[in-house]
Formats: C-alpha cells, sequence, structure tokens
C-alpha cells in the first residue's frame, strides 16, 4: 500500500458518495480519476484489505433480532450437523469447537420470527436435543462492520418488522447488501436491476438513510480474515450479576478486545460475558491480561476446531422463506444453498 492507498481506504471507512459517478467524486478528493480508483479499489480487495464494499444498516431499527446457539454434538456427527445448519439462510457464522457444547452458530432472524422455533426446527432437522439459545442482552464494545460480530449487536427477542417499510425498499435493502458493483456508475446498475430509475433509486436511499435503517455505504474494519484463520480468541466467563457491568466495562478498555457482550445465561450454561480478541502470534492468548485488569472470574477459551461458515447478515432473504416453507424436504434440504 502506497499514501494513496491508505488515504483511499480512510475515505471509504468513512462511507462512499450517494452520487451517479461515486468513484469519480472520491478519486478526485484524493487526486486520481475515477477509474484508477476503481482500480486501487479491486487491488485492495485482492490483498484482503477488506473484502466488500457495501451498506451498512442499523439491524435495530430494521427489526431485526440475534442469538448465539450452542449445541452439544456427538463428534462422529459433527460435519452432518453443522451441514444442515449450515443451510438455514439466518446462520452467519458456524463453527466446532473444544467444549462441552461444541457446535456454535449465530442466528439472524427478521423480528417478527421467533428464535426458539427456528433453532426447535433446527433440533428436530439434526436430531440434536440440547441446544442453548443466548440472546445479547448487553453490548461492551462492537468494533468492525456488518458481519458475525455486528449482528450480534442487533435486537433481540420477537420484535415488528420495522414500520413502513414498502415491498420495493425490501427489495433495495436486499440489494444493497451485496457488494457494489465496481463500474462507473453503480448505483444506475443497481437501478435496473429492480426495474427502476436511479432518480427512483436514490430517493429510496434517501429516504432510509434519514429513517435511520441506512447508516452509510462503504468499507469496514476486516475482521472476516480473524475469523477464517482463526486468529482470535472467543473467551468466555461466569460472572455474578451484580459484577457484569463493571467487569465489562473494563474488558471493553482492553485494546486487542474488538467485541464483548453480555449473553442471558441458564443453568445449563451459566457463562454470560463474552469478549472476541485477536492475536498476532502463536501461542499468543487474551486470558492472562483479561484476568490482570478484570479479575479472577472462571472461564476458558473456546478454542475453534473447524470453521463451517462465515458470511455477513443478509436482511429479509428470499431464501428464508423457502426454508421455512421447505424444510421437511429431505432432497430439499440436501441440496438448499442457504
Amino acid at each position: 500500500m502506497d499514501d494513496t492507498d491508505r488515504l483511499l481506504v480512510t475515505y471509504l471507512e468513512r462511507g462512499l458518495p450517494f452520487v451517479s459517478k461515486p468513484f469519480e467524486v472520491l478519486g478526485g478528493q484524493i487526486g486520481i480519476d475515477g477509474a484508477e480508483t476503481i482500480l486501487r479499489i479491486l487491488r485492495l480487495k485482492d490483498a484482503k484489505v477488506f473484502r466488500q464494499l457495501t451498506a451498512l444498516f442499523d439491524g435495530k431499527k430494521l427489526g431485526y433480532q440475534s442469538a448465539l446457539v450452542a449445541m452439544r454434538v456427538p463428534e462422529s456427527r459433527m460435519d452432518h450437523v453443522a451441514g444442515i445448519v449450515n443451510r438455514h439462510p439466518g446462520v452467519v457464522r458456524n463453527y466446532s469447537c473444544r467444549f462441552d457444547f461444541n457446535l456454535w452458530f449465530l442466528l439472524a432472524l427478521p423480528g417478527q420470527d421467533s428464535l426458539n422455533e427456528h433453532v426447535g426446527w433446527l433440533q428436530e432437522l439434526t436430531g440434536i436435543e440440547q441446544a442453548v439459545i443466548q440472546p445479547v442482552v448487553q453490548v461492551f464494545k462492537s468494533e468492525g462492520g456488518d458481519n458475525f460480530l455486528y449482528s450480534l449487536a442487533l435486537g433481540r427477542g420477537r420484535t415488528q418488522l420495522a414500520k413502513g417499510l414498502s415491498a420495493l425498499e425490501i427489495e433495495v435493502i436486499r440489494i444493497l447488501g451485496q457488494d457494489l458493483p465496481l463500474v462507473d456508475m453503480p448505483y444506475l446498475q443497481m437501478a435496473r436491476t429492480l426495474g427502476i430509475t436511479e432518480h427512483d433509486f436514490y430517493k429510496m436511499i434517501q429516504s432510509l438513510t434519514s429513517r435511520g435503517y441506512l447508516r452509510r455505504f462503504g468499507i469496514f474494519p476486516d475482521y472476516w480474515s480473524l475469523e477464517q484463520s482463526g486468529n482470535y480468541d472467543h473467551v468466555i466467563f461466569r460472572v455474578p450479576e451484580e459484577r457484569l457491568d463493571s467487569v465489562g466495562q473494563k474488558m471493553a478498555l482492553i485494546p486487542e478486545i474488538f467485541f464483548c457482550f453480555r449473553s442471558q445465561s441458564c443453568a445449563e450454561f451459566p457463562y454470560s460475558l463474552h469478549a472476541m480478541a485477536a492475536h498476532r502470534r502463536e501461542g499468543d492468548s487474551i486470558m492472562e491480561k483479561i484476568q490482570d485488569q478484570t479479575g479472577s472470574w472462571p472461564g476458558t477459551v473456546l478454542v475453534v476446531e473447524k470453521n463451517y461458515k462465515t458470511m455477513r447478515v443478509q436482511f429479509f432473504p428470499k431464501e428464508l422463506e423457502e426454508w421455512q416453507s421447505r424444510k421437511g424436504e429431505i432432497g430439499f434440504l440436501r441440496n438448499f444453498k442457504g
């Protein structure tokens, strides 16, 4: 990366302008033309500086909800069970780890759906009896973009669909959630896909932005590479209810931690404080540093053994309706790509 690349990344993190030729405008701000801007973005993506140029939505305002789910799966059935879980369109993260509950996945759903019902369907399909649903109660620290970590900060519990969203606006949200076409006039291409004019597409974007549904369009810190490589720790702690706030706030001050949240605990799973932290050297662990700064609470590191799925949250995916209506068809489930 040269100085121009670094400046380009900075501007992309701030957000891409909603104008007819955004790359030309962006390039003009850093002294290059639109064509070179696109070429540099392509090169930066190839170098995995960031993964996607896309929209960041406010999941809470869209009425979305999410929860971590942990299953206790026999090792001999792990790949088979994980494969069935993967096919659910709302599952955005799925991995096995060395722990009593050894298959973990993140489920994100529209607010009118029931997390308990969907997990129950997955238990029925997989034959797994023990599953713990852990809705996120409080987020102490959240860095990163609209990836699986960001989705943890969505609302919890059954809610209603965001008020006033038309069918066309939902289609716009779906297409904005995709990677932006790296062409001279990307929004025109998206508008044509929906069969509307570029002017009407901008009006939709402005409306979604003014109502707080759409935050910005750009790139976000790439924790995806950490998730894929396993160069991070997911640490869980059992902390008394009256100490959760203070311990969580202290944990959030540790620079290596990029996500820290409190989940709903239960008798089967008494851990309610989670931290995810990057580690750059082999054998480097965050556990000792956390204990030094917050106290020695009972906890463990969930060592990821196999990553089965990592993807961004897709809001209002059409595939979800199809999965719900046809989940019982064995052939459909085998071939369905969620």
